[in-house]
């Protein structure tokens, strides 16, 4: 199973901190260490989804549960939107995958990493993960200006976050409130543009 990229030093540095353990101390000493090595490789898992190639499409972009669905403040374009809230499996995946393709155009927040997303057709939304208190760590893996890749890997965010999609009022919403969803799965559905 492939790794998130955020792993590979964090595993690296443990593996080589296993062997050295065990060469020249003890291989029982060593034991802690692996232990925390396979925690490691099951927390930064990165499994392949599959993701029929649909434009209209808007993929969840975690594994989790649909929290709510509803309208509100979009925080990147300053426009009333239609947001799907989801909670992320706390046990995981933690990576974040694109929901749409497109283009980034900027990325924004604090407290949260929020990404606007225009898509080829010229649909704009947000995609916004909340910044855990405790633990703080998320990173994007994209820059602005750069495409995306519909259902392709865009950040890492890990143990139980919430996230927001801001989209479209005109948007066709397939998912119900409380629905467990997967990674690539169709949440909804942009509507066509004339032209």
């Amino acid at each position: 199973m492939p790794l998130a990229r955020e792993g590979h030093w964090p595993l690296a540095a443990l593996l080589a901190l296993g062997l050295l353990v065990g060469l020249f101390i003890a291989w029982p000493l060593s034991l802690p260490v692996w232990v925390v090595l396979v925690l490691g490789l099951f927390v930064f898992r990165q499994p392949p989804r599959a993701v029929e190639a649909a434009p209209l499409n808007l993929l969840s972009p975690i594994d989790g549960r649909v929290r709510a669905v509803d309208t509100a403040q979009d925080p990147l374009l300053d426009r009333s939107a239609r947001r799907i809230s989801l909670h992320q499996n706390l046990f995981g995946p933690y990576v974040v995958y694109a929901p749409t393709e497109g283009r980034l155009q900027r990325l924004g927040g604090t407290w949260t990493v929020a990404l606007l997303l225009r898509t080829d057709e010229g649909d704009e939304l947000t995609l916004e993960v909340t910044r855990s208190r405790a633990l703080r760590y998320l990173h994007c893996q994209m820059s602005a200006g750069e495409r995306m890749r519909q259902g392709g890997v865009c950040g890492f965010a890990g143990f139980g976050r919430i996230v927001h999609l801001y989209l479209p009022a005109d948007v066709r919403v397939e998912v119900a409130v409380g629905a467990k969803v997967r990674a690539g799965q169709p949440l909804a559905k942009l509507a066509p543009r004339a032209g």
